[in-house]
């Protein structure tokens, strides 16, 4: 910004009255970045990431408005968080404090899901008030994206009491949509739809008739990879029972090496918007 007043040319940038409104700006920018600071730094104090190693439990805490800025340092602090904890961990999401959480976002959200997949996350249970529009904002989220399926609780308490009430369940389950399986059992060759996928087992939808629950089965199917190629999986397991319209199946123990390929694929899942 420059001006000079009337019958007094410009000198230059060291001209007296330039260099008062010139430090005018910038205190004032200053005095913006200063304030601005505060409320992030006080923002960033309630926004909380912690671990219990003993129950081997990841705990994050969001409040006000969840923008980029904030979701992505956040990200940073998951991160240095889980590498503290050993495959298999929970995760309690305590959102009953957020008002909104802005689109920007949702590119990030996007990536964390991929990486506590990735590195072994066995439950997601967020903690929300039903009344809350963060609550549909996540719904609206899950219609619109494959990913991991959560366990919705009011209190802190009640997730606590969860997992504690629930720690077999050893794998987190990724819901699909418009993914094919192919199927053989002992006697058919059939094909049908995945519901969703774990390292433990899957869900199907067929128009064939039900197997019977502890046949054996072995399913084939495809998920996209870590560099967008097609992964083909060929399982052995058991028809553990049926459900609307189809069979859940439990898979015989996996290779590690596969079961790490399996588990990227999840990730790499989570990531692909289905409209």
């Amino acid at each position: 910004m420059r001006f000079w007043l009337r019958n007094n040319p410009p000198i230059g940038p060291h001209h007296p009255v330039e260099l008062i409104v010139l430090q005018g700006i910038i205190e004032r920018k200053l005095r913006f970045r200063s304030k601005r600071r505060e409320i992030m730094t006080a923002l960033a104090k309630r926004n909380t990431v912690r671990i219990d190693t003993q129950k081997n439990r990841l705990y994050c805490k969001c409040v006000g408005n969840v923008g980029k800025e904030d979701i992505d340092s956040y990200f940073t602090e998951i991160r240095f968080a889980v590498a503290d904890l050993k495959p298999d961990f929970s995760l309690i999401l305590d959102l009953t404090e957020v008002s909104y959480g802005h689109i920007s976002a949702v590119s990030t959200l996007t990536k964390i899901m991929q990486y506590l997949i990735a590195h072994g996350v066995n439950h997601v249970v967020r903690v929300v008030d039903d009344r809350q529009l963060i609550n549909l904002q996540f719904q609206n989220f899950a219609v619109s994206r494959q990913g991991y399926e959560a366990t919705h609780v009011n209190s802190l308490a009640e997730a606590d009491a969860f997992l504690d009430n629930n720690s077999k369940r050893a794998h987190i389950r990724i819901k699909l949509r418009n993914k094919a399986v192919d199927y053989s059992l002992p006697n058919e060759k059939a094909s049908g739809q995945l519901l969703d996928i774990s390292l433990g087992g899957c869900a199907i939808t067929t128009a064939r008739p039900l197997p019977e629950a502890g046949e054996s089965i072995r399913v084939r199917f495809s998920l996209q990879g870590k560099k967008n190629e097609e992964i083909w999986f060929e399982l052995d397991g058991r028809i553990v029972r049926h459900i609307d319209g189809g069979f859940t199946v439990t898979f015989e123990p996996l290779p590690s090496a596969d079961r790490q390929k399996l588990r990227e694929c999840m990730a790499k899942e989570t990531a692909i918007a289905t409209n």
